[in-house]
């Protein structure tokens, strides 16, 4: 199947591809094909194009990446291989970031460094946590770095996750109440001008979980 069919969010596509990988589960061959998909995406855009060369001014660079992002969501995996992803992070050194950043400008004959985007794109951000239920073994969800949004999201798709046991959380969330409802919760991390709700807060500690402010 292919990866967006089970995980819907970019964002967390990505994730679970960096956990495949970082597992030794999947290599960069598998990935390829995005890579030429992309390419030819980037090639049929004419706003992309100042005569003929590519012309990466005005984000450009980051709407090409945001295109290989898309196509990475094609990657055909197992129901297997996405029940093996145990724990997702968002580190702006993790492997996939550093696989496709090099790999798309070369893909392109650009020079590596006209597509590093050096930490500052939101291409790679996890907007949606839609999708999390497409990793049923998942017991640690840690969302800084790339993790982290503006924008406020929702913790509902989290609601009733059979293996979640560890939530480091970054941003502003809805549904807060979502987390009283996963059986294997024990730890949840939140920043201090990111608060949760309080009452959520006494509910998990009755349950016995441990509630972290940083």
């Amino acid at each position: 199947m292919k990866l967006s069919s089970a995980i819907s969010d970019p964002g967390i596509q990505l994730g679970a591809l960096d956990a495949l990988l970082h597992a030794g589960i999947l290599d960069t061959a598998r990935l390829e094909p995005a890579l030429v998909a992309a390419k030819a995406a980037i090639e049929a855009e004419p706003s992309f194009w100042n005569g003929d060369e590519l012309d990466l001014d005005d984000d450009h660079d980051y709407e090409m990446l945001a295109l290989a992002v898309v196509a990475l969501g094609d990657t055909e995996v197992t129901e297997a291989e996405l029940g093996s992803v145990t724990s997702l992070s968002f580190d702006g050194g993790n492997d996939i970031y550093m696989w496709l950043e090099p790999g798309l400008a070369g893909a392109l004959g650009l020079e590596d460094y006209r597509l590093d985007t050096g930490g500052e794109s939101e291409t790679y951000v996890v907007k949606s946590l839609e999708g999390v239920a497409g990793l049923p073994a998942l017991e640690q969800l840690s969302l800084d770095a790339y993790g982290y949004s503006r924008s406020t999201r929702t913790l509902a798709p989290l609601r009733g996750h059979p293996a979640l046991k560890r939530i480091v959380l970054a941003g502003n969330f809805t549904d807060q109440e979502a987390l009283l409802a996963c059986p294997a919760l024990a730890r949840v991390q939140f920043a201090a001008h990111e608060p949760l709700d309080a009452k959520v807060v006494d509910e998990l500690r009755k349950k016995g979980v441990e509630v972290v402010q940083q």
